[in-house]
């Protein structure tokens, strides 16, 4: 085990006052090299308020950047994908848990045209999240 029980209480605090509620789909969103701890915490947190959970693993894409860059909100990593651009928009809930974010992604439109609500997660241990009161 990755997490602590304190770490997903806050994450679950943190979901519900992103109006997570109990039978919804939530699509936890995450690449090859996401935190696992985040990851973990995210998805156990989001199934102690009671939603429908599902993992969606995708690669990281090498680096087109001679320094790494971290945080832009611009993640590569959906590439366009269909069927998993299809899977984040049926959902209720995507917790974004990629290296990079969403929030400036080409896809994020499509993701949130299907009516899915977004949350990005930084890429941080759940502890720093805590300690900020996330």
């Amino acid at each position: 085990m990755t997490t602590e029980w304190r770490f997903i209480k806050a994450f679950a605090a943190h979901f519900a006052r992103c109006a997570l509620h109990e039978g919804e789909t939530v699509a936890v969103l995450s690449e090859s090299q996401s935190r696992p701890s985040v990851v973990e915490t995210a998805r156990l947190a989001a199934q102690s308020l009671g939603g429908r959970v599902f993992d969606v693993v995708v690669p990281t894409p090498p680096s087109a950047h001679a320094v790494p860059i971290r945080s832009t909100g611009a993640s590569q990593a959906l590439a366009g994908h269909p069927a998993v651009i299809a899977a984040l928009a049926a959902s209720d809930l995507v917790i974004d848990c990629t290296v990079e974010g969403l929030l400036h992604s080409p896809e994020l439109g499509q993701v949130l045209a299907g009516g899915a609500r977004v949350l990005m997660i930084s890429n941080e241990h759940p502890e720093v999240l805590e300690r900020i009161g996330w």
